[in-house]
């Protein structure tokens, strides 16, 4: 915003100059009937061309573009400029009054400017090819400020270039940034589940090891109990993290406690899922272990099917005594 005000306001300062210039150059020469009017109409362009809204749409290389009607009335107005700027003014006195020349070129600086190169291009030749009809004369011409003003739409044309080549590196840092976050914070999240479940890990192992050790491996049958609990959470830990949190883990050690054996297996499903869902997931499976009855109880997630996680429990009469199932959906 502060370039284009700096921008707009030596703009501004430009057309002021060529004004003055030409409102000058009437009462020099005695034209000033065409010269006020080719004055008004060189500032009522410049202003359209300067105020008027672009286009609100950006565009993939920075800014939107110069509303195509303003850039049109520009070109216009730069195309006639010389005719009508010398109406009036003998033959003779026509090569002296050239301010129009930067006039048009201020114009279309703007248009380049305000990206509309190519239509900044076309208003530029008009431009010149009005101010040789007018002066016969088209080294003339160049020499006087046409050379000038193909030069000032030149130099617009290439800062554009590197505007633009800026702002489609800054956006691309930008981009690269906040994938650096985001991973970042994905590397932090899983550290953080790293961390706990070591904790886990060691206050659930870390008693009995230390119990195991002082009895030198001889262990009573609740203590062979207790390790073999422990040893089944710590599978959970390592092949269904996924599915873990405190009330699941809360349920899985009630069932155990209780006989029933549990397999946890987390193959991936919860990965495409954010936290609130993966919570959701974990809350119903909790209410679903809360009320399963079975003396096998298999858990396992899906990373393909419409369901998410399925809860499979078994009875002692074998592989096709299914005493309980309930399949979690994948939340959409």
């Amino acid at each position: 915003m502060k370039v284009r005000l700096a921008l707009s306001l030596l703009g501004g300062a430009l057309v002021a100059y060529f004004s003055v210039r030409g409102i000058v150059g009437a009462l020099t020469h005695g034209n000033a009937g065409g010269a006020f009017v080719a004055v008004t109409m060189f500032v009522a362009a410049a202003l359209v061309a300067l105020l008027a809204p672009g286009s609100a749409r950006r565009t993939p290389h920075g800014p939107g573009t110069m509303a195509l009607w303003a850039a049109l009335v520009a070109c216009a107005v730069a195309a006639v400029l010389p005719l009508v700027a010398t109406l009036g003014i003998p033959p003779s006195d026509a090569p002296q009054v050239t301010w129009f020349l930067g006039a048009g070129g201020v114009l279309m600086t703007i248009v380049c400017a305000r990206r509309r190169a190519a239509l900044a291009w076309v208003g530029m030749i008009s431009h010149v090819f009005a101010a040789t009809t007018v002066m016969s004369d088209l080294p003339g011409v160049l020499t006087a400020g046409g050379m000038g003003s193909l030069l000032w739409v030149g130099i617009a044309q290439l800062l554009v270039v590197f505007t633009d080549r800026a702002y489609r590196d800054t956006a691309r840092l930008a981009l690269i940034q906040q994938q650096s976050s985001a991973w970042e914070a994905v590397q932090d999240g899983r550290s953080r589940e790293r961390r706990e479940r070591v904790q886990v890990a060691i206050g659930l192992a870390g008693p009995v090891l230390a119990r195991v050790i002082d009895q030198r491996g001889l262990l009573g049958a609740d203590e062979k109990a207790e390790a073999l609990f422990v040893e089944a959470t710590l599978r959970d830990e390592l092949r269904g993290r996924g599915l873990l949190d405190a009330r699941v883990r809360s349920q899985l050690a009630r069932l155990r406690r209780s006989g029933v054996v549990v397999s946890l297996y987390d193959d991936g499903g919860l990965e495409a899922l954010d936290p609130t869902e993966i919570q959701s997931v974990r809350g119903e499976l909790a209410t679903v272990l809360a009320g399963v009855e079975a003396e096998r109880l298999i858990v396992r997630t899906s990373r393909s099917s419409a369901v998410v996680v399925t809860v499979v429990g078994r009875g002692s009469g074998g592989e096709d005594d299914v005493t309980a199932w309930h399949e979690i959906a994948r939340p959409r």
